[in-house]
């Protein structure tokens, strides 16, 4: 409710004064939900990407990352500032670097919504080289991105599990073949 000589202006003036102070005000208030409804999804979203296993960057044509999620941190040992501005290819090892870089220019000129995958070795910032699936999304054109959107998981353990078990098969295939 309204107090004071405001309040006596608005009740004594016409409706018209009244409904149009009433209808400023609800436009006020719902101004406000939004703006406080933005900021819990803001703080939601800022949360999943900095609690996801998975990293996310934003490339632009020349492969250097312009955004990097916070997650980037965890999974590859850079604070995400460290990588920006940075060529992807930089961290990739010698022996996939070609490949990484060929997927990259090929994707990199196909239209918006071209998606391509690849796997190769990253090295972390301890020095150790890490298997690394990425997903590549082309968003040039959405001027809400202006580049590639880089999915990236780390399957490091899931390639060591795989060399393990060729490694076993390829035992138990040489002692069935001693027989």
């Amino acid at each position: 409710a309204l107090e004071g000589p405001v309040a006596a202006v608005v009740r004594r003036s016409d409706p018209q004064v009244r409904a149009l102070v009433a209808a400023r005000v609800r436009a006020a208030a719902e101004r406000h939900r939004e703006e406080t409804s933005h900021a819990r999804d803001r703080e939601w979203l800022d949360t999943l990407l900095r609690h996801s296993t998975d990293s996310m960057s934003v490339l632009d044509r020349e492969g250097r990352a312009v955004y990097n999620t916070p997650a980037v941190a965890e999974q590859l040992g850079y604070d995400r500032e460290q990588l920006r501005s940075e060529s992807v290819i930089e961290h990739v090892h010698p022996a996939d670097r070609e490949a990484v870089r060929e997927v990259f220019a090929d994707t990199a000129d196909q239209p918006d919504g071209t998606y391509a995958t690849a796997t190769y070795r990253r090295r972390h910032a301890d020095g150790s080289w890490r298997w690394i699936e990425a997903v590549a999304n082309v968003q040039f054109d959405n001027p809400a991105v202006g580049g590639v959107i880089l999915n990236r998981r780390d399957m490091t353990e899931r390639e060591r599990h795989r060399r393990r078990l060729r490694e076993q098969e390829a035992y138990v295939g040489s002692l069935l073949d001693a027989q």
